[in-house]
């Protein structure tokens, strides 16, 4: 089965498309198209099908719908996009050799230019107060 939509021309020109379910049978050993239903207009689809399925899903032993706005909840997201792009600007740029010659002369025991890179990166994502850093 498969769906498909159909023109029809209207006297002033316009245009209006129809859903049809569609299946293949064999019929006096030729395989034909026949029309199962009819879905309505493709204008009015965002209304008609989730019903239609939800309705049809009923009938059915295997198939449970989740309705993805319902169902789930997203508590956080992460964003992995700019700190991409930052990693490469700061690599291009090499802002890390820049703090590597300034850094030398001193006795650090930690890796201090990760930690401006995560100082610097916090603040392109999250530019808020100073003071709540």
């Amino acid at each position: 089965m498969f769906v498909r939509t159909k023109s029809y021309k209207n006297k002033d020109g316009s245009i209006r498309n129809y859903l049809f379910l569609v299946a293949n049978r064999k019929i006096g050993g030729h395989v034909r198209q026949v029309t199962i239903a009819s879905l309505g207009r493709v204008e009015d689809a965002d209304k008609i099908i989730p019903e239609m399925v939800e309705k049809i899903s009923k009938y059915s032993k295997t198939l449970e719908l989740i309705n993805l706005s319902k169902d789930m909840k997203n508590d956080w997201v992460k964003e992995y996009g700019p700190v991409i792009i930052f990693k490469k600007i700061w690599e291009k740029l090499k802002i890390d050799k820049y703090f590597e010659k300034y850094l030398k002369k001193r006795k650090i025991k930690f890796d201090a230019i990760e930690m401006i890179y995560a100082m610097v990166l916090n603040r392109l994502l999250d530019p808020g107060s100073e003071l709540a850093t």
